[in-house]
């Protein structure tokens, strides 16, 4: 078995069997699939039941205990000499494995390969996730090249740092060098795997396939909407940890820097659209506190004017 994949699952019934079907149909065939559900209530196992295909195996949680752990346990029972990842919601182009594998036989010296993805998120199209992404699109061509690139470790983690512009159903890993890591952080309700990218990203090296491989499709009941809060916060104290720790190298502050101000401001927005403006001016602040980033502190005060102040504001800034 050249390639396990794990398909963590929370009452995807309705959704899940495009997933399977996705990666059944590949071109690289030397796979097993391993369903993980997370403690469904609805008839995810009668859908899964429903694929005879001896490579398709399914583990039951009787509790749901989230995505990380779903993660951690298909990974523990991964056979495979490299590891995938696919979400029930979400799908593979027919040449993902193939490519990915191809890649990884070719280049000893990286223990990972990610590729781009196309993404749709109500109702919005991104043809290019990583051209969208502020960071790591600096160092794309203008113009997709089918060839894969093996990335610098620092220059990935410096990025990392920065953003999580790399997602799991966009990604092979050698197994053994999986092992060598905590895996996911179970504590985390979501969001985890920025927390697992950048601990992987310290010690290995990625490679890059400038491709769109995967499609993924977010779903109203994603559970990064439902933790969003908690999930943000949790990402900007790792951050700040990974910044304290290295203090004494300029390019790690620089980069966690940004990458807190970019959460505290995602963090801002999300309370400003709940009407809650105080909680999102302390969000600024708070993240003012580890950045010294004056724009937050101004966006802070900016975000305690009335609503109809800031609404005029936003439009007189949008005409210029």
């Amino acid at each position: 078995m050249q390639v396990s994949v794990v398909m963590p699952a929370f009452n995807r019934s309705w959704i899940i069997r495009e997933a399977l079907q996705s990666v059944l149909s590949q071109t690289f065939q030397d796979f097993e699939v391993i369903i993980v559900d997370d403690g469904s209530t609805d008839n995810t196992a009668e859908v899964a039941a429903s694929f005879t295909d001896p490579r398709v195996k399914y583990i039951k949680k009787d509790e749901n205990a989230g995505c990380a752990a779903a993660y951690n346990t298909g990974i523990r029972a991964a056979a495979g000499e490299y590891v995938s990842s696919l979400d029930s919601d979400d799908l593979w182009k027919p040449d993902k494995l193939e490519r990915e594998v191809r890649f990884l036989d070719t280049h000893p010296e990286v223990q990972a390969v990610f590729s781009d993805l196309e993404k749709t998120d109500r109702g919005e199209f991104t043809p290019s996730f990583m051209r969208r992404s502020p960071n790591f699109s600096k160092f794309l061509p203008k113009e997709p090249s089918r060839e894969g690139v093996a990335l610098g470790q620092r220059q990935t983690y410096l990025c990392l740092l920065r953003e999580v512009f790399i997602k799991m159903i966009a990604l092979t890993f050698r197994r053994e060098a999986l092992l060598k890591t905590n895996l996911f952080d179970e504590s985390w309700p979501s969001g985890s795997d920025w927390k697992f990218l950048l601990e992987f990203s310290r010690s290995f090296r990625f490679g890059y396939i400038d491709q769109p491989l995967a499609v993924i499709r977010v779903q109203e009941d994603a559970t990064h909407w439902k933790h969003l809060v908690k999930d943000k916060t949790l990402t900007i104290e790792m951050l700040a940890n990974e910044m304290h720790k290295q203090r004494a190298d300029s390019e790690v502050v620089r980069s966690a820097r940004w990458g807190i101000s970019n959460m505290s401001q995602h963090l801002s927005w999300h309370y400003v659209r709940q009407g809650q403006p105080r909680e999102a001016a302390k969000a600024l602040r708070d993240g003012f506190r580890e950045t010294h980033n004056f724009g937050l502190l101004a966006r802070a005060v900016f975000a305690l004017f009335p609503t109809s102040v800031r609404e005029e504001v936003n439009r007189r800034l949008r005409r210029v």
